[in-house]
């Protein structure tokens, strides 16, 4: 893949979906010459059409490209393992929840944050999430941060073990030792939400 569209596919994949009118602003190219490159992409089944913005006026509409399921980067490798060896043996509500909590355990790897502040907490979290291709970061907020979860990591199962939205909100509670509520889900369709975002929901230890 040319230098280029390399970089199309780095900006695409940080920012979810992105028009051709946005991207030559972006890298400071035609309309034409970044046509030429999306065309590209897409043949080689890189990005996909998923809509269109309101043009202003006449001319081209301003078609919406977002990476593929299969060009995502995502922690499937790890997943995968842990899915057929935990949930596919899975007979009971009560053990489906234990086992979805056993994989964020493992997924979060170590909580050293525990005793922290929590705004060293929310920077070591979303760093550890980021390893994991969250695309994380947080914002604060009136009542409490926010987590923003810029990418589903896991797209192309999320359908078949929808459970995952859930081991996420546990993933955030075991590295935050924090209560979490999920606000909104990620949506591949152009109105819906571009990002998953998470609440705190009560802070435990030091604050």
């Amino acid at each position: 893949m040319q230098n280029t569209r390399q970089r199309i596919m780095t900006y695409l994949e940080t920012h979810n979906q992105a028009t051709a009118v946005e991207l030559s602003q972006v890298f400071n190219m035609t309309q034409a010459n970044i046509r030429h490159h999306l065309s590209k992409l897409m043949k080689e089944g890189h990005i996909e059409i998923i809509g269109q913005h309101k043009s202003n006026g006449r001319g081209r509409p301003n078609l919406l490209y977002m990476p593929t399921k299969q060009a995502q980067k995502n922690s499937l490798g790890v997943l995968a393992t842990l899915l057929l060896d935990e949930i596919r043996s899975i007979h009971s509500t009560k053990q489906q929840e234990n086992r979805i909590k056993l994989i964020a355990k493992r997924l979060a790897s170590s909580n050293k944050s525990r005793h922290k502040s929590i705004t060293i907490r929310l920077g070591e979290s979303m760093q550890r999430l980021n390893e994991l291709y969250y695309q994380a970061h947080w914002e604060a907020h009136a009542d409490s941060p926010r987590i923003i979860l810029g990418k589903c990591p896991y797209a192309p199962i999320i359908d078949q073990y929808p459970e995952l939205c859930t081991m996420d909100k546990y993933l955030l509670e075991i590295l935050l030792d924090v209560g979490i509520d999920q606000i909104t889900k990620i949506n591949r369709q152009p109105e819906g939400p571009q990002h998953c975002v998470f609440a705190i929901e009560s802070i435990r230890g030091t604050s």
